[in-house]
């Protein structure tokens, strides 16, 4: 078979004429799933402020008046990354199909500050339904932002799972041990395990217990492993095995809160990986443009 080398050579030609383009998308994509990471982290920090204030208002609102009077730093702590949110929902209005927009965020506010409104006229039930759908709008827009914005350009990479362990995995195990924590402190300011609260609670242990399991494979998670797995012991012996609740409000509290840190610093581990590899590809896919510029140039001269 003949092989044609002058074709060989205006195909070659062609490529190097094309790369410079593909590589310059690529590192522009690059850039844009950076500034997603930035937004995710954003939305991270808020959905673990407004889970602490679930637990919290819960507690306070069973009848233990030593929360009272830490909700309203935590309250500013949400208002400020709320505010944040707005310079990456105008990020987001730029894209073609956005995932949430400046009006999601001004909603979701309003939402916020409704809930603040009537927050000491709540039972401790209203007040954990009120803070669970608010968590859940803003988890469904971490997830977006992940899957839209940071999936596709991570893909070769970065290991095949670190965007869902970013985006959902463990932001699902923080939520699962965020709603124990709140319902366990609304029943240790009680005294008592209603049936309803226990079966609630029966089901969120066992639900943690597998996420935990199915994130933690091998060595990843050692750390957050130990203080989730000492909550959820907690919970068991003392709050739903036990003939009485052998446990405070604080104590929950405090346990619970330990277990939920532990979980959001090892998704601070899993994204600053992710990050570094996004980092890596944007500035060989910069490299390449570099290299693809020289020899333009040089077929140039």
């Amino acid at each position: 078979m003949e092989i044609d080398i002058g074709a060989v050579a205006a195909l070659g030609g062609v490529a190097l004429w094309l790369a410079p383009g593909v590589w310059r998308r690529q590192g522009k994509a690059g850039g844009r799933a950076l500034a997603a990471l930035a937004t995710v982290a954003r939305l991270t920090e808020l959905v673990a402020h407004i889970q602490q204030h679930r637990g919290m208002s819960g507690a306070w609102r069973s009848g233990d008046a030593s929360f009272a009077s830490r909700l309203p730093a935590k309250q500013r702590e949400v208002e400020a990354v709320l505010a944040a949110l707005c310079g990456d929902a105008a990020l987001e209005e730029g894209e073609r199909l956005p995932c949430f927009t400046a009006a999601d965020v001004s909603g979701l506010q309003a939402q916020w500050r409704e809930l603040l409104a009537v927050l000491g006229r709540l039972s401790p039930e209203e007040s954990f339904q009120h803070h669970c759908r608010l968590l859940g709008e803003v988890l469904g827009w971490l997830a977006a932002v992940g899957e839209v914005r940071i999936a596709p350009v991570a893909a070769g990479a970065a290991p095949s799972d670190s965007v869902r362990k970013v985006v959902a995995d463990l932001p699902a195990l923080a939520e699962c041990l965020g709603q124990a924590r709140a319902l366990g402190s609304a029943v240790a300011a009680r005294g008592r395990c209603a049936p309803v609260a226990r079966v609630r609670l029966h089901f969120l242990v066992s639900r943690a217990t597998e996420l935990l399991t199915r994130a933690a494979q091998g060595s990843a998670g050692a750390q957050a492993r130990r203080p989730a797995e000492g909550f959820l012991l907690a919970l068991r012996e003392r709050m739903l095995l036990s003939a009485s609740v052998d446990m405070d409000a604080a104590t929950c509290f405090r346990l619970g809160t330990e277990a939920v840190d532990a979980v959001y610093a090892w998704l601070a581990q899993e994204r600053a990986a992710l990050e570094h590899a996004l980092q890596s590809a944007s500035a060989k896919a910069g490299s390449a443009d570099g290299w693809a510029a020289q020899q333009q140039a040089r077929c140039r001269s």
